[in-house]
């Protein structure tokens, strides 16, 4: 007499499952990793801004701009700092390998817009 033992066989589910749980922990890693990297300078006498208004303005090293981590080319900077209060503090963060002239590109463009209430971010 032969009997018959038909189930639910649950190997290929746990192998569909491991599959999909390697795609989620990969993709995960990179969506951590999206911030935007920048190497501060270091300073012996930098002070920490207590404010909680804060915009935040970063060159990375290739020179691109962000305006609070949403990159933006420069005449975008412009229009979006245009409508920022002039009491917000700003809050200047530039690579440290970064060429120079983007960091005075942005003092320049602050200037102009008669921003004066800035800071330059540096790390200790």
């Amino acid at each position: 007499m032969r009997v018959n033992k038909e189930g639910l066989n649950l190997v290929p589910f746990i192998d569909i499952m491991l599959v999909l749980l390697c795609i989620v922990l990969s993709v995960s890693t990179f969506i951590v990793e999206e911030k935007i990297a920048i190497n501060l300078p270091k300073s012996e006498n930098s002070v920490s801004v207590e404010d909680k208004q804060k915009t935040f303005i970063s060159i990375n090293e290739n020179g691109e701009f962000f305006y609070n981590d949403k990159a933006l080319n420069y005449e975008e900077l412009k229009s979006s700092l245009n409508n920022i209060s002039k009491d917000e503090i700003i809050i200047l963060r530039s690579d440290e390998n970064a060429s120079y002239k983007y960091f005075v590109m942005v003092i320049d463009l602050l200037k102009e817009l008669r921003h004066e209430n800035f800071a330059i971010a540096t790390q200790k």
